[in-house]
């Protein structure tokens, strides 16, 4: 089976962890443990940002920023997969990657300015953090949606500690919430993965059908730990970094 469990137990690197059997689904026998063990987390987030809260359909345009990152890769296949045009970002070095994974227009944000290229979407997925959400609001078309997953937490907690850091990032996302919504209808979510055993699921069925292909960046084993959060951390990666523990 596989799973993301829920924030309340999630279990680290603990060889057993305790979950709900509603958070599990099989496996898709099409996958490696390895490439299994890479889906839930951004599979799940993928999910919830487009099909939960984006109401992602057929015919549609989103935007999906940084295209190569492990959210990204997965993001793209699924919006291919509801028939989505799609629009994305990265560099240069990972167009082709970012192509064959079904991106219909592959931005070089060092070269080309997205938010002109990809202007009147339906759909942004944001996933670069709160500086960058004005720009994803000036792109969606009037009464679309925009949807972060970097609403800026950590760096918040990081600078004002956990209470007052939670609080002003509260503030900010309710403000920009009215804000949005106000000025040309756009409706605006930050999004938590869910811990699904339905949704998961119906992910692995794609990854059977072979619409969805995890993207590993590199694997690693347990003892290499510290080396995977670093590459995380670095930014610059293609698709997820997963530890092989046996």
């Amino acid at each position: 089976v596989v799973a993301s469990p829920s924030h309340r137990r999630m279990g680290g690197y603990a060889e057993l962890a305790i979950i709900d059997e509603r958070e599990a689904a099989l496996k898709s026998p099409a996958l490696s443990h390895v490439e299994a063990a890479s889906l839930p987390l951004v599979g799940l987030t993928a999910w919830d940002c487009l099909v939960r809260h984006g109401k992602l359909e057929s015919g549609q345009r989103v935007f999906i920023q940084a295209g190569s990152g492990g959210v990204g890769t997965i993001a793209v296949q699924l919006a291919r997969s509801l028939g989505a045009e799609v629009l994305t970002t990265c560099s240069a070095r990972n167009a082709e990657l970012v192509a064959s994974l079904g991106a219909d227009r592959v931005i070089d944000y060092a070269r080309e300015d997205y938010e002109q290229v990809a202007a009147g979407v339906d759909l942004v997925l944001e996933s670069l953090g709160p500086a960058h959400l004005d720009r994803a609001y000036r792109m969606v078309r009037r009464g679309g949606r925009l949807i972060t997953i970097s609403p800026g937490v950590p760096e918040a907690v990081a600078r004002l500690g956990p209470y007052l850091g939670i609080a002003r990032v509260g503030a900010s996302l309710l403000y920009r919430t009215v804000r949005y919504r106000l000025g040309k209808g756009v409706r605006f979510r930050a999004v938590t993965r869910k811990s699904d055993g339905e949704a998961l699921a119906r992910i692995m069925d794609l990854a059977t059908n072979g619409a969805i292909v995890p993207v590993l960046d590199s694997v690693l084993p347990l003892a290499d730990a510290a080396e995977a959060h670093r590459r995380l951390e670095s930014g610059h990666r293609r698709g997820k970094v997963v530890l092989a523990v046996a």
